[in-house]
Order: C-alpha cells, then sequence, then structure tokens
C-alpha cells in the first residue's frame, strides 16, 4: 500500500524522513522558501537544488532570492535554475523519489499551522532508469547559480520596479 503525504498532517516529517534516510538528495522545485528548505534540511543531506526563478518569481518573491543563494553558500549545496520547470521532487539521485504538488514552502508542507495549503505527496521507489535519464537530463539542463550569475540577476532586479 503506497502513503499519501497530506499537507497539515503528515507531508512535512514523509518530507523530512525521505531526506533524512538518503544521503544525497536533490530538490527540484520550482518555488521555495528557504525557511522550509532550512527544516526539511536538518541532517544536511541535500546537496542540490532547482528552483525556477522566472525574473518574476525574483522580483515578486514567490520564491526566496538573497536567502536562499546565501543558505545554499554557507551549506556547500550547488544551486541552479531552470526556468521550465514546474515539478515538485526530492531526489536521491539514484532511485528513490518523493514526488508531489507541494512546494517548498510551509504552506506547501502544511508547516504553518492550520493555513496550509491542500496537497499530496507520496514516496517512490525503485524509478525506472528512463525516469533517472530524465531527471539528470533536467539537472544538465539547469544554469548553476555561480556568484557572477548572482550578481548578473541583482542587478537586473534593482533595474527593474515590479508591480
Amino acid at each position: 500500500m503506497t502513503l499519501l503525504a497530506r499537507s497539515g498532517d503528515n507531508l512535512f516529517s514523509s518530507a523530512e524522513d525521505f531526506v533524512r534516510n538518503h544521503a544525497n538528495v536533490a530538490v527540484l522545485c520550482a518555488y521555495i522558501k528557504t525557511p522550509a528548505l532550512k527544516l526539511l534540511n536538518d541532517s544536511g543531506n541535500i546537496k542540490q537544488v532547482v528552483v525556477r526563478w522566472e525574473f518574476r518569481d525574483i522580483c515578486s518573491g514567490a520564491s526566496d532570492f538573497e536567502e536562499l543563494f546565501q543558505y545554499c553558500r554557507n551549506y556547500e549545496i550547488e544551486l541552479f535554475s531552470n526556468q521550465r520547470i514546474h515539478l515538485k521532487v526530492l531526489w536521491d539521485m539514484r532511485s528513490d523519489a518523493f514526488l508531489g504538488s507541494a512546494n517548498i514552502s510551509k504552506r506547501g508542507l502544511g508547516e504553518s499551522g492550520g493555513n496550509h495549503n491542500w496537497e499530496l505527496s507520496t514516496a517512490v521507489d525503485n524509478i525506472s532508469f528512463s525516469d533517472q535519464q530524465y531527471l539528470n537530463k533536467l539537472l544538465r539542463d539547469s544554469t548553476l547559480i555561480t556568484d557572477a550569475r548572482m550578481e548578473e540577476l541583482r542587478r537586473k532586479k534593482a533595474e527593474v520596479d515590479y508591480v
């Protein structure tokens, strides 16, 4: 029987267990809020993060920008952007995944008290080789956020008055 992890119930603890029980986790998620990522990464097993970071996401605060960059830098997590992603998956870089509808945020993971989104996720063991290739391709097609790339994004953001 497959467990459905539900926001406001067991979604956060299930995601945290997945990260804790896998030594090399990649987080591929359109929108990430740093406080939720910090809670999820208590074990220190998250090694890569891919976030969408379309320019409007950065300007609107849909996904954290400076705080996420600093957190990843401080904990030696490789940070990438890929403007085509909308998926939400924790992946052990091999054959196991935890996937669903929740963004990495306290509301998405159900850690914001009663004010959470309605989300579902589940763990999947032994994903196919073609699915592993798909996730690897997504990583290869993503842009590493270097200091130079971050400075370029900062400059661009400063030039725009986003409403």
